[in-house]
Formats: structure tokens, C-alpha cells, sequence
């Protein structure tokens, strides 16, 4: 499994690479809920 590296952009948000969004099947304007426990 290839690791991806997931940016934090200057307001916060996280840019997710294009492979990991097809995968994920997350478009434009999607909500991706992430829990860290």
C-alpha cells in the first residue's frame, strides 16, 4: 500500500490527492468525516 501525504491548506482544510478521492468516491463539495480517537 503507497502512502499518500495529505496537506493542510492556510485555512485549515486538508487536499486529499486525486487517487484517494476516486478511491474514496468523494467529489467537489463532498464531507469526509474523520474520527481520531
Amino acid at each position: 500500500m503507497e502512502p499518500y501525504i495529505v496537506h493542510v491548506t492556510s485555512k485549515g482544510q486538508l487536499t486529499l490527492p486525486s487517487p484517494i478521492r476516486k478511491k474514496l468516491g468523494i467529489g467537489k463539495g463532498s464531507r469526509l468525516f474523520v474520527i481520531l480517537d
